[in-house]
């Protein structure tokens, strides 16, 4: 009885192993998480964002490699936004900012995004570079983050199991542990729960014009006559999903709007990333937000046109 229920264990164990290695070789999964040191302090430090390493340099801003120092003679472009834009679980050179920096040698292009940046946070970052620098261009993403107020964020109820699970301290911490080691683990929660569709629609839900709005006007405000800017907008996941079904995209016409009815310089992906999507690999598995290593080559074939 006991030796029966010790090869049942092997097999199970040994069926786990594989089936992690499986989803891994084929690229059918991904860990997720962030150290968490980066959060309490991101100035020059090396860390790891869903599994793979990052560097960062003396402002927290991502870098290729330690110690990685900008030429005070250049004039600086600024990719402003959040984790979008900091290309967590992709290898820096291979992130749309790492390739672009690449091919940019006579500027300085600096990589400014943080994991939970909103609008707010964009203006404080525009205003660093003003204090600092002259002959800045700034190239803002956009995405349907930034667009839920602080109060949002702070009052609103969480309304399903997986988003309660990480309310409860014990828990969150088992979880947390298991998305950044097991492969396994954001594969069945990704097939189970649907996560790319659950944030699309709580953004859909959560998104606060007037707050839209009145941060991208100062941003605009503050910067007119001072600097070049470049608002670039992208996609969720879940929009280029089924074709790109227009039903989707209320977001993107409602920024569209303000930033046409102001006159602010933008660019919409979301036509790019549709004639793309029949490749169905842009965004990471299971990632309602964060591009594959093909998603970075689509924005940086983008700028490299745009600004070379």
């Amino acid at each position: 009885m006991k030796k029966t229920i010790l090869i049942n264990i092997i097999i199970i164990f040994s069926f786990f192993i594989i089936f992690e290695l499986f989803l891994r070789a084929f690229n059918l999964s991904s860990l997720r998480g962030m150290t968490d040191s980066y959060f309490d302090n991101n100035i020059n430090i090396e860390g790891k964002a869903f599994g793979v390493k990052f560097y960062t340099d003396q402002y927290g801003f991502r870098v290729p490699k330690k110690n990685y120092k900008y030429n005070k003679k250049n004039k600086n472009i600024i990719l402003i936004g959040d984790s979008f834009v900091f290309g967590p679980g992709i290898k820096e050179e291979e992130t749309f900012a790492g390739k672009f920096r690449k091919e940019m040698r006579n500027l300085n292009v600096f990589n400014s995004s943080r994991p939970g940046y909103n609008l707010n946070d964009y203006y404080n970052e525009i205003k660093f570079f003003l204090r600092n620098s002259n002959n800045n261009k700034f190239i803002i993403f956009l995405n349907f983050d930034d667009f839920k107020s602080l109060q949002i964020e702070e009052t609103k109820k969480e309304k399903n199991s997986v988003q309660n699970i990480r309310t409860i301290p014990g828990l969150s911490k088992i979880n947390n542990f298991f998305r950044s080691k097991l492969y396994s683990y954001v594969w069945l929660v990704g097939v189970i729960t649907d996560p790319e569709k659950r944030y699309y629609i709580d953004s859909l839900e959560n998104f606060n014009e007037d707050f839209a709005k009145s941060k991208i006007l100062e941003i605009k405000n503050f910067i007119d006559n001072k600097e070049n800017i470049t608002f670039l907008i992208t996609p969720y996941s879940y929009q280029i999903r089924n074709n790109c079904k227009q039903t989707n995209f209320i977001l993107q016409n409602k920024i569209k709007n303000i930033l046409v009815n102001n006159k602010i310089n933008f660019y919409d992906f979301t036509k790019t990333f549709c004639n793309k999507s029949v490749n169905n690999n842009l965004f990471i598995n299971f990632d309602p937000t964060h591009l594959s290593v093909y998603g970075h080559e689509i924005i940086f074939n983008f700028l490299e046109k745009k600004f070379n």
